[in-house]
């Protein structure tokens, strides 16, 4: 049984990793999880996208958000500082940070980023316009999602003979 096995500190770390990648909650919950990090820091070297999945969510431990903040990617390190688990419980003056970012928060398929303009790419609240925008990006990871998510939402055409 899996959930057994990735609970069990005995498991090899070859068959942790991507047990790890789909359930990192279930990892942390391993006595032996800090360990692997330890012997290996690359342990946890996933996509950017899905360490930014891993970090929305607000009960991971502080020994993973610390290790996840000395990732190479800017946006990993900038997510982990601000994670509550680091950070702690967000205070009034809060409020500047995010006015700081306004510009990228109004109109995200313009951002520098190509990490901001993937999330736009990937939310449901993005038009099509902005996705066919999105889709001439000079990302490969933007392209292929903003392509994606016009092919999916694509109206279906009544192929039936009258």
């Amino acid at each position: 049984m899996k959930s057994t096995e990735i609970l069990n500190p005995n498991t090899l770390p070859d068959t942790l990793r991507p047990m790890a990648r789909r359930d990192p909650m279930a990892f942390c919950a391993n006595p032996a999880a800090p360990l692997l990090l330890l012997e290996n820091p690359l342990f946890f070297n996933f996509h950017t996208v899905r360490l930014m999945q891993i970090l929305r969510n607000e009960n991971l431990p502080r020994w993973l958000v610390e290790h996840l903040a000395l990732q190479r990617a800017t946006c990993v390190q900038e997510a982990a500082q601000l994670h509550i688990a680091l950070a702690g419980e967000a205070t009034e003056p809060w409020t500047g940070r995010c006015r700081a970012s306004a510009s990228t928060l109004s109109k995200p398929w313009r951002a520098n980023r190509w990490q901001d303009r993937l999330l736009a790419a990937q939310s449901p609240t993005t038009t099509r316009q902005q996705l066919h925008q999105l889709k001439r990006d000079g990302n490969r990871y933007v392209r292929y999602s903003a392509t994606q998510r016009l092919i999916s939402n694509a109206p279906k055409r009544n192929m039936e003979k009258a």
